[in-house]
């Protein structure tokens, strides 16, 4: 037979009511709720069915409010617990210095490791969702990161840079009066392998079970080269599709991407390619108005001359 929980007469059963629907707090609220129909005489369990929650959270509600009053009602899940000690100012400047390197043992921080970083500074254990509650007060969000290929070489990368500059002042002081922009461009081959799909198959004889269907199938690529030339520094992309790769073909590409971002004398693309074979021969016709880079700076005698 269930049991009738026994309240404490701080409040009474008209005063827990009005508790109740004054209080705007939805975690209090319910938890005044349970006490109200526990004033009225009702059981826990009969209470769980009304309200949804099981009847040993009723319990605990309960004897908080027995022990500590109306005071023990309130959701202390927001609220600074007693004697709880939270991480001072300095903590805070030396959590934010040490969120700008890399976590120790982990690639990246998160909520276990600051929560580990702050126990160890107030030498007790604290819950992830405090490391989770410092990121979001120093200001941190989730964002995706930026992928970068397993081999790229930062060093190489500030190399590249570094010998990239000089071209593009080459450029500006060939051409004063034009706009300079710097564009890249790379082929990507993209294939398709034939999948066989799920078909729906009747059974040859009636009570069977039906065969596996049998398809002809020869495995083929058909490659497809995806050509694009992207613009860094604002995201602008122009791209074709081409069914192969050679000087005469990337000739014309050229030639379309020049017409695409509209070339001209007042406006000069510096264009940066990689060492194919398609794009270092020297029979490879590069649009005026748009200067080719790849392993070696061009000299300026080849910008003076309409490149």
């Amino acid at each position: 037979m269930a049991r009738h929980i026994h309240l404490e007469l701080h409040l009474n059963a008209d005063e827990l009511a009005g508790r109740y629907r004054a209080t705007k707090d939805p975690v209090e609220r319910s938890r005044w709720h349970f006490l109200w129909l526990l004033a009225r005489g009702l059981t826990a369990t009969v209470i769980a069915g009304i309200t949804g929650y099981s009847a040993y959270w009723i319990g605990r509600i309960a004897r908080r409010y027995n022990q500590h009053g109306p005071g023990g009602v309130k959701d202390l899940r927001h609220q600074a617990r007693p004697g709880r000690r939270l991480l001072t100012a300095a903590q805070q400047d030396a959590l934010l210095g040490v969120l700008g390197g890399p976590a120790p043992q982990h690639e990246r921080w998160n909520g276990c490791t600051v929560a580990a970083w702050i126990a160890h500074h107030l030498e007790r254990p604290v819950g992830r969702q405090l490391g989770w509650a410092y990121l979001r007060r120093l200001g941190a969000r989730l964002l995706a990161p930026r992928p970068r290929h397993v081999h790229a070489d930062p060093q190489a990368q500030a190399d590249f840079k570094q010998r990239l500059r000089p071209l593009l002042r080459d450029v500006a002081t060939a051409f004063p009066q034009a706009t300079v922009e710097l564009w890249a461009v790379d082929e990507h081959r993209i294939g398709l392998k034939p999948i066989l799909r799920k078909v729906w198959t009747l059974p040859t004889f009636p009570g069977q079970r039906p065969r596996r269907p049998i398809a002809p199938v020869e495995h083929r690529y058909d490659w497809r080269s995806l050509v694009g030339f992207v613009h860094p520094a604002s995201g602008r992309s122009v791209w074709h599709l081409a069914t192969t790769v050679n000087i005469e073909l990337f000739s014309v590409e050229l030639d379309a991407f020049a017409h695409a971002v509209d070339a001209s004398p007042t406006k000069q693309i510096v264009l940066v390619l990689d060492g194919a074979g398609w794009h270092a021969s020297p029979s490879v016709r590069v649009p005026a108005h748009v200067v080719a880079r790849q392993e070696k700076l061009l000299s300026p005698a080849r910008l003076q001359n309409g490149s």
